[in-house]
């Protein structure tokens, strides 16, 4: 699944720096695997190194998810994302 055009130019905007991303999605994949339970995302740069890296399948997940919801409830129109499970 493509993610929709303005997205995809929002996120290739902040992931310019790809030297400064690599060092940042290090630091927050070496927090992750020592299971630091503080905040994982410390940074603009680690935000930024986050979102390119799992953005993409995040939204296809959510995206298939909303897909099969229609199909089973066709009638039901969600409001805000907590409605569709977010949060």
């Amino acid at each position: 699944m493509q993610l929709p055009a303005d997205l995809r130019a929002a996120l290739d905007n902040l992931t310019q720096d790809t030297e400064g991303l690599r060092a940042a999605a290090g630091t927050v994949s070496q927090r992750y695997r020592e299971r630091d339970v503080s905040l994982q995302v410390r940074s603009a740069a680690e935000a930024s190194a986050y979102l390119a890296t799992r953005l993409p399948a995040t939204y296809a997940a959510a995206w298939r998810s909303i897909q099969i919801l229609q199909k089973v409830l066709p009638d039901f129109a969600p409001g805000r994302m907590l409605d569709v499970g977010a949060g």
